[in-house]
């Protein structure tokens, strides 16, 4: 049947499963991270840093402000937990890093005359979600350990 369904191709089921587990995996996850809201500061914090431009970059994390006594990474995280606050206080967004987008990198802003801001979204979307599914995946497929002789490993 799957065969048939392929248009008459032989692959192997293994590599169809593991791609339907991936794609339900991370739909799954994406959509109950988006609807509990439950955030991981660290891995957005991280996150940031990449859609920001990583170690590339001359602004890390996008902070544009020098800090005498904090470092980027650590206003990141500041502005965060700010905004956890203020998203809790609210009930109009749903989704947090949209809601963190509009304060921490606006559309339209005066600091952004080409327009990237309104790839922010997507890009910490994409890093933050992709650290999860990877995490996830990998555990997926690993053998699990034998505690007992009755599992023939």
């Amino acid at each position: 049947m799957l065969k048939e369904a392929l248009g008459g191709k032989r692959i192997k089921s293994s590599a169809v499963l593991k791609t339907i587990c991936l794609i339900v995996m991370v739909f799954l996850l994406s959509t109950e991270a988006r609807a509990a809201e439950v955030i991981n500061v660290e891995r957005l914090a991280d996150a940031i840093y990449k859609a920001e431009g990583g170690a590339k970059t001359s602004h890390p994390y996008g902070i544009l402000k020098k800090y005498k006594t904090t470092t980027p990474r650590q206003a990141c995280i500041n502005t965060i937990n700010s905004a956890l606050k203020k998203f809790a206080n609210q009930t109009k967004e749903t989704d947090f890093i949209y809601f963190l987008s509009l304060t921490y990198c606006p559309i339209g802003a005066a600091n952004d005359p080409t327009g990237l801001n309104k790839n922010w979204v997507k890009n910490v979307r994409f890093f933050y979600y992709q650290k999860l599914a990877e995490k996830n995946w990998d555990n997926l497929f690993e053998p699990k350990p034998c505690w007992n002789n009755e599992c023939k490993c």
